[in-house]
């Protein structure tokens, strides 16, 4: 395998629950449900926190304050010399600044980060189209985010959901293919919930109602539904199309956290790694196929890794919507049983800028539970991006 600079560890994650669209996380700040993540992944390894020179954040939607990925590092009670920065690449988010993190300790610029994302599309705000100009006289305008920044695709002046419609029909995936998968996502992770495999990865959110606090432990989406009526479910977004809301993932609230070592570093600390960052890359495609683009970032990292596709024991491909899934698969000829083996985001829900991060937790999770040493991770995002991760267990 190729070297580049500072080898890159992954010597802790934890993700917090994943709530449904106005659920049980709707009303915790996207911060707080970081702060939890973060904290939970530091405990993990008993590292003097001013040890940690930077924290980057993924994250899509406004409201949350000035620099959440500062918000956070100080709300984990990091010092005010810890650099901070905050990333959006849409969906991509937390696993790019997962790769940047990595970067910038492959460079020598830091020897510990920690990286991932916060999302609460529950508390998503609205906003009034220029109404700093004055209004006069008549209506104005209000704006959904969720709408104009999360699932609005300005180049194609198409929804994700009609760019997916598209990509569908070009490569002949079928209602009952993405029916098919969807049931499987949820059959995988009520599965993988039974046997505890998740609790391994989350940590719990407790929250006040009225003035009672109340833990949330487990993730909303999955228990949440009726096998039978999958096949007979309206298409969502255009007459005679295939994606339904429950073959299409939903809006979530969520958080992940990695954080991120050198070789030196976990000496220093006399900590063992859990897993190593061997490559990672970008690739974009025509906005309007956005969900192929994984194909390309995953392409491109294995070539760094001078690795090819057989080399790889397991799979997170992003289930922003089933179909996404299935054409990569389809184009890579990877078979479903090696890929989101215990469900994926269709089942288990997608706060949009912290899925990336989530998946590279569920993907080392898996890995060790299988007892396998080489995954790969890949997330498309709106504009016609995709990031993708590879990365050897250790322990």
């Amino acid at each position: 395998m190729k070297s580049f600079g500072q080898k890159v560890y992954i010597a802790a994650f934890k993700r917090t629950p994943i709530g449904k669209f106005m659920g049980s996380l709707a009303t915790v700040p996207a911060v707080k449900l970081g702060v939890s993540a973060l904290l939970a992944a530091l405990e993990e390894t008993e590292l003097d926190i001013s040890q940690i020179d930077e924290v980057m954040i993924g994250c899509m939607f406004g409201g949350m304050g000035q620099g959440p990925a500062r918000m956070v590092a100080l709300g984990v009670g990091l010092t005010y010399s810890t650099v901070c920065t905050t990333i959006n690449k849409a969906c991509s988010s937390s696993l790019k600044a997962t790769t940047l993190a990595a970067q910038s300790i492959a460079l020598g610029h830091n020897r510990i980060v920690a990286a991932g994302g916060i999302e609460n599309m529950s508390l998503a705000p609205f906003f009034i189209e220029n109404y700093r100009e004055g209004q006069s006289f008549g209506n104005s305008k209000i704006r959904d985010l969720l709408n104009s920044d999360g699932v609005f695709c300005k180049h194609s002046n198409l929804t994700m959901g009609l760019c997916s419609e598209r990509t569908i029909s070009k490569y002949s995936i079928t209602r009952e293919e993405q029916d098919n998968f969807c049931a499987e996502s949820y059959r995988r992770a009520n599965k993988a919930w039974e046997r505890g495999f998740y609790a391994k990865e989350v940590t719990k959110i407790v929250k006040e109602v009225k003035g009672k606090k109340i833990e949330v432990c487990e993730d909303d989406e999955y228990k949440k539904v009726n096998y039978d009526k999958i096949p007979l479910l309206k298409p969502v977004f255009e007459s005679g199309g295939t994606i339904t809301a429950a073959n299409a993932s939903g809006f979530n609230d969520g958080a992940a956290m990695l954080v991120l070592m050198d070789e030196k570093s976990l000496k220093d600390n006399e900590m063992k790694p859990i897993a190593r960052i061997l490559s990672y890359a970008d690739h974009e495609v025509e906005p309007v196929h956005f969900g192929t683009a994984p194909t390309g970032a995953i392409e491109k990292a294995l070539k760094r890794a001078n690795l090819n596709i057989n080399d790889i024991q397991l799979w997170e491909i992003n289930e922003n919507f089933s179909s996404i899934a299935i054409v990569n698969m389809k184009m890579l000829g990877l078979d479903h049983s090696k890929v989101n083996i215990n469900g994926g985001a269709v089942a288990l829900g997608h706060p949009f800028a912290t899925s990336g991060a989530r998946i590279v937790c569920t993907l080392i999770n898996s890995l060790r539970e299988q007892n396998k040493t080489l995954g790969c991770a890949a997330i498309c995002n709106g504009g016609g991006g995709a990031t993708a991760i590879i990365i050897e267990v250790l322990n």
